[in-house]
């Protein structure tokens, strides 16, 4: 796997009951290693890029062991991506809002997008919503959001090898609370008129109205709602709001 720090490729060379291993040579880049190749037991990698190490020793009689290749490939990137997005949100947002973002990086690759948030106007956000691996949109779908109010979001690429990229910040305003609906005026009750008309006033401004009576199907309306032609008898007016982001009165 990519790594983000030094690695040391540490050799053992062992001649049994011969007369004992003299020296060790390498090389980091893939090249066949020779009897002029750097000398020692331990590769050290520090620069970034990928390193196939090959290796042979000789004995103190000068036996030459056959050129090896170490069977993992090392992988170093210490540079953060270059670039990360948090794609535009809604003003308001509530639960199953989607997050989507986008990231770059030259060497190991875009792994994930971890989406972050914070509660307030000027706060770093901390708190992990969820990741996601999904290419090229990287998204999170976020539920059990917190409470309502102001919150900041932002996105955080990491790549293969670990290292991260913040994006800015996005201000968003959750609201998962639905609006409240009142019966402002209606009939007196009893009645003997055959018509009947309906006044209703919502919590949430911009809110949309379903009316139904005696439990027939939902219909949209507004106040005033008017019936006309009633059939003696007991009547149910039922009248429900949903505010601009979709939250429904019960």
């Amino acid at each position: 796997s990519w790594k983000n720090t030094n690695v040391t490729v540490n050799l053992s060379a062992s001649d049994g009951s011969g007369s004992g291993s003299a020296r060790t040579h390498f090389t980091s880049d893939g090249s066949t290693p020779t009897d002029t190749s750097p000398i020692g037991t331990a590769v050290l990698l520090s620069t970034e890029g990928v390193y196939t190490v090959k290796y042979f020793s000789v004995d103190n009689v000068m036996n030459v062991e056959t050129v090896r290749t170490a069977g993992t490939q090392v992988r170093i990137d210490k540079t953060p991506p270059s670039a990360v997005t948090l794609d535009p949100l809604p003003s308001v947002i509530r639960n199953g809002q989607v997050l989507t973002g986008s990231g770059a990086d030259a060497l190991s690759g875009v792994a994930s997008i971890t989406y972050l948030y914070c509660a307030g106007s000027s706060c770093t956000p901390s708190t992990s919503i969820g990741s996601s691996t999904t290419a090229p949109t990287y998204p999170f779908t976020w539920n059990s959001q917190p409470s309502d109010g102001v919150y900041q979001v932002l996105a955080r690429v990491a790549d293969a090898a670990g290292n991260t990229l913040s994006s800015a910040k996005r201000t968003v305003t959750i609201d998962n609370t639905a609006p409240n609906t009142t019966i402002t005026a209606a009939p007196a009750n009893p009645t003997n008129q055959t018509s009947a008309s309906f006044s209703f006033t919502s919590t949430e401004g911009g809110s949309t109205f379903e009316c139904r009576l005696d439990g027939g199907p939902w219909s949209s309306c507004t106040t005033p709602r008017s019936y006309s032609g009633l059939a003696e008898g007991s009547h149910t007016f039922d009248v429900r709001a949903t505010d601009p982001i979709g939250n429904t009165d019960a």
